[in-house]
């Protein structure tokens, strides 16, 4: 391991850089290691006024990552073979087949030649700004990206498996890239007109998440040095290409006063949207409503009650949305054949579900005696969720065990 870093700035402005390299190797009997490099950048800053203030954050890591591949397992063979099994390698260090043949059994370490190595770049960034534009008003938006790439080929050789079966030289190339943005911008209000302090917040969400994937197998390369350069397979086949995409959007409003630091009331209120619905169903609304009473700060409790040194009483009631769940579910899904020129279906249509609900209520009673020496707490809640996401259950003669829906049910805590 080793790691390095670099800071600096001044009383406005300050910096960091960053960077590590990790390298671990196996306990298998093969050359392989997994080695990880990292590099990042974050910076600081905010104006002479105090008004402006900046924070950037740069992340990019390469990873490589090098395994046994497909076909092995060590922790079962290598702590069951009997005192008397034969060698599992000749002289010229390739497997014994034909004495583990001759004893009815395949080689157990059918596959360890086979290699799997999985490069990934990623690169993970944020920025976050706000602007003082008059007193109590402030503007701010973060901003996020992040960029993920993979490659993965497992090469399969041909003396990784026994000869009497005909073995081809084999390939496994699968590519993926994940990539995500989120947009927040908020705008701030706080003011205080005597005994009254008003908090108030209006913002908005912005996300889009966005997955392609692609795999293909090589088969009967001309020679084992050539196995995961696609160019020089025979035959491909097994082609598989997807891609998902996913976006969320919201807009949410808060507010927050407070009567002489005793009487405390916020609302909340938001609107969200998420493409995992059909239309129609996409937009719901959640919100909630909380109000406390610090009544210790009446003249009563402070004259009267010397040794109750806090007491609050508080209670709320909101609802709040879920949509975790796969993208297009709502669709009917199909899939090509292995054949030319076919469909089979993979998932069946239900366009009528939408968001899943919690609602939540609660009442609470906080205490502090003795200069809060000792405090005490207690409170009653009842949570119940209803429209919840799940793989509604079918009859096997669908073709499908289950379709996505909303049931109809609500679970009470």
């Amino acid at each position: 391991d080793v790691n390095i870093s670099a800071q600096g700035g001044n009383d406005r402005t300050h910096f960091r850089l960053n960077g590590a390299f990790h390298q671990q190797g196996t306990i298998y009997p093969a050359d392989l290691q997994y080695q990880k490099i990292t590099g990042g950048a974050h910076l600081d800053h905010r104006s002479k006024d105090e008004k402006f203030q900046l924070g950037l954050a740069i992340n990019y890591g390469v990873d490589q990552n090098e395994l046994l591949g497909d076909g092995v397992d060590f922790n079962t063979n290598a702590f069951t073979l009997s005192p008397n099994a034969p060698a599992l390698y000749l002289d010229d260090g390739s497997l014994n087949w034909e004495e583990w043949g001759e004893a009815g059994l395949n080689n157990p370490l059918e596959g360890i030649f086979n290699t799997s190595t999985t490069t990934t770049h990623n690169l993970i960034t944020s920025l976050n700004l706000s602007y003082e534009i008059a007193e109590g008003l402030e503007v701010k938006t973060n901003f996020g990206f992040t960029d993920f790439n993979s490659d993965e080929v497992v090469k399969m050789p041909q003396r990784s498996y026994n000869p009497a079966g005909m073995p081809l030289h084999r390939s496994l190339n699968t590519q993926s890239q994940r990539q995500s943005w989120i947009i927040e911008p908020q705008l701030n209000y706080q003011h205080q007109w005597g005994k009254l302090n008003l908090n108030a917040l209006v913002g908005s969400t912005l996300q889009e998440n966005q997955y392609d994937t692609f795999s293909v197998q090589g088969e009967n390369y001309v020679a084992e040095a050539l196995i995961g350069n696609l160019g020089a397979a025979e035959s491909l086949i097994n082609g598989v290409a997807r891609n998902t995409q996913y976006r969320y959007q919201a807009v949410f409003a808060r507010l927050g006063l407070d009567w002489d630091q005793k009487y405390y009331l916020n609302l909340t209120g938001r609107r969200d949207g998420s493409s995992r619905f059909a239309q129609g169903n996409r937009f719901s609304n959640f919100g909630a409503v909380g109000a406390a009473w610090i009544f210790t700060e009446a003249s009563f409790f402070e004259e009267n009650m010397e040794w109750l040194s806090f007491g609050k009483f508080r209670g709320s009631y909101g609802t709040t949305g879920s949509d975790q769940i796969p993208d297009y579910g709502y669709l009917d899904a199909y899939e090509a054949t292995q054949g030319p020129g076919g469909l089979y279906p993979t998932a069946l249509a239900n366009p009528q579900y939408s968001w899943e609900v919690n609602k939540k209520g609660e009442i609470a009673l906080q205490l502090g005696f003795l200069k809060d020496r000792i405090s005490l707490g207690a409170s009653a809640y009842r949570n119940r969720s209803s429209n919840q996401l799940v793989g509604y259950p079918l009859p096997a003669t669908t073709g499908f065990n289950s379709v996505q829906a909303n049931l109809a049910a609500t679970v009470e805590n």
